[in-house]
């Protein structure tokens, strides 16, 4: 299944077109765009910030009630084609390389490519960020943030960088969402194979400047993940592999964070996005 939603703060769910997302950048040209008064160092940070409850050992997030119960040990996601779009620019090509420089963007047509391929991102579960991403990009008004959660191509054809992830993590093929804990008390591994390109639209812009140690945290409803539209616990199983699905890609925020303490720097740009759905 293959939708586009856009998501107001308010909640409101509205169909967005396609092709205006997927139009190419004007420029065609592999050259860093110029900075906007030099460059400045910027990371993503990812956090868990919805969930009901931590533990005491702040290593596993608690779901449901004590008669129905979800405690959640591991959370992984591959991703991958992490962007940033200056103000102005209409949307990011596909052809943007991933970066051959560790710690650098690559810079296309108003747009800063910042991973060098597949990545698998443990997700924290202490309530805290992480920082996977840490790169140096052109300061400037950024208007989006996009990513991908995509399952790691196996052909012949297949970027070297994919093929080395899947040599260091051949359980992730075919599957990008991994989550391990208990059910009431019983053991599971839940896998999922749902893509989605998820897009935040910034509101207001964010302003990153020049010389400053940046940061933009990427929140996930981890507690939404497992639950229904009345509130109730799905249980972790086939039966609900599709709803779970969707829950997983209407699931994130972002928002400027330069702290890192995983809430929004006041007026920086808070956004639930836009997303291309997903399969399961």
């Amino acid at each position: 299944m293959h939708a586009r939603f856009a998501r107001t703060l308010g909640g409101k769910v509205l169909p967005l077109s396609i092709l205006g997302l997927l139009a190419a950048c004007s420029s065609s040209s592999d050259n860093p765009v110029a900075p906007a008064g030099g460059a400045t160092s910027l990371s993503v940070s990812f956090a868990a910030t919805g969930a009901a409850a931590v533990n005491a050992a702040g290593n596993a997030v608690i779901v449901g009630t004590a008669a129905d119960t979800m405690v959640i040990t591991k959370v992984q996601l591959v991703l991958e084609n992490v962007k940033l779009r200056l103000s102005g620019v209409a949307a990011c090509p596909d052809s943007i390389k991933p970066s051959g420089t560790r710690g650098r963007s690559n810079d296309k047509g108003g747009c800063s490519r910042l991973d060098l391929g597949p990545m698998l991102l443990d997700l924290p579960l202490s309530g805290t960020a992480t920082s996977p991403l840490g790169v140096t990009v052109p300061a400037g008004t950024y208007s989006r943030l996009e990513f991908e959660i995509e399952d790691v191509s196996t052909s012949a054809n297949a970027p070297q960088a994919s093929k080395d992830f899947l040599t260091a993590h051949p359980e992730f093929r075919d599957v990008t969402v991994k989550v391990v804990g208990t059910y009431k008390g019983t053991a599971f591994t839940f896998l999922s194979r749902a893509t989605s390109e998820v897009e935040f639209e910034f509101n207001p812009a964010l302003v990153v400047k020049s010389g400053v140690n940046d940061n933009v945290t990427v929140d996930l409803n981890l507690a939404a993940w497992f639950k229904n539209a009345s509130g109730a616990l799905l249980a972790p199983t086939v039966a609900n592999q599709l709803r779970i699905d969707q829950n997983i890609i209407t699931s994130f925020s972002a928002f400027g964070d330069e702290d890192r303490d995983g809430h929004e720097d006041r007026g920086r740009g808070a956004s639930h996005g836009h997303r291309k759905g997903g399969n399961g």
